[in-house]
């Protein structure tokens, strides 16, 4: 009787066990993104994506008692063409939180990779574009995010790469979630709007870095800071940290005028680009609002505002 009851425990644990299935939506400003096809401004600028990967890796899951669930799946490469990912089978309902690690862990990241079978997310790659490992030393790309955008000339030539390579760009991020539950299957949905893995990069000039630093550092700390990754319950966007920096007139036909309010703009530099990100103009704000445009062509340009070299908001506008 004893041993029938085990039985019997141990298939109801089983039948009541459901799959959870982490759901990620790629967008921009909730246009669906599709590579190397349609166009997107991207840090003001025409923009093709061409590439997306990278690792979340070590799930964890926090019910409603703080209890926490540990028997998901490690590793998982996210690619942009795929929206759903099993991370393993659980049996509680009342799930709170997601706990999960961007990147690999150095024992792992620094290892060897060949011991990965075929099909892992850890295994070497057939294919060179695909590839996420970079070398023993230096471990894996943990996100790789490739595009192009146009040049002087209107031409689709100006390609940037952005391969995150490096132990000290592991993280770990954490959420509330709401999930739900459809056909017996869990559903924990994740919103990704590549604006915010891109918020103050350079794709135009600091645009090509394999390893770390400049550019890489700043897409790190945007995932760092909880700005990429957000659930269905947290999709809220980040809100304009300087909503009083605006242009008018806008259209413009001789003068446009920076409004500043409270803003302190002491330390901040302008630079006006085209929208080919050809550099037209610095613009010194402090020592008079008016700048005279009369001498640009019609078209639409970018205002570039940078503090410490950062990019903190770009203002388009158009001259008449």
């Amino acid at each position: 009787m004893k041993k029938l009851l085990i039985l019997l425990l141990i298939v109801g644990f089983n039948l009541s066990a459901k799959e959870v299935i982490l759901k990620i939506k790629h967008h921009i400003d909730g246009k669906e993104v599709v590579l190397n096809d349609s166009i997107y401004n991207i840090n003001s600028f025409d923009t093709k994506i061409q590439r997306l990967q990278y690792y979340l890796t070590n799930f964890q899951l926090i019910d409603g008692n703080n209890n926490e669930i540990n028997d998901l799946e490690k590793y998982v490469i996210i690619d942009i063409n795929t929206s759903e990912y099993s991370l393993g089978n659980i049996s509680v309902d009342n799930i709170s939180k997601i706990k999960y690690y961007f990147g690999i862990e150095k024992e792992v990241n620094n290892g060897d990779p060949s011991v990965w079978p075929e099909g892992h997310p850890l295994s070497l790659q057939n294919s060179f574009e695909a590839q996420m490992h970079w070398g023993w030393s230096a471990g894996y790309r943990f996100i790789a995010i490739e595009g192009v955008t146009k040049d002087i000339f209107n031409r689709w030539n100006n390609v940037f790469q952005f391969h995150l390579v490096g132990n000290q760009y592991y993280s770990q991020l954490q959420q509330d979630i709401s999930p739900t539950e459809k056909d017996g299957k869990i559903y924990i949905e994740f919103n990704v709007n590549l604006l915010d893995i891109l918020y103050n990069v350079d794709i135009i000039k600091d645009n090509f870095i394999h390893g770390s630093g400049g550019s890489n550092d700043v897409i790190a700390s945007n995932i760092k800071n909880g700005r990429v990754f957000k659930s269905e319950s947290t999709t809220a966007d980040v809100k304009d940290l300087y909503p009083e920096l605006k242009i008018t007139p806008n259209p413009a036909n001789d003068f446009i005028n920076l409004i500043t309010g409270s803003t302190n703009i002491s330390t901040f530099e302008f630079k006006i680009f085209n929208s080919n990100g050809e550099f037209i103009s610095d613009y010194f704000p402090n020592k008079s609002s008016n700048l005279n445009i009369s001498s640009f062509a019609t078209g639409v340009y970018y205002l570039q505002i940078t503090n410490d070299k950062t990019i903190i908001k770009t203002i388009k506008f158009i001259k008449n």
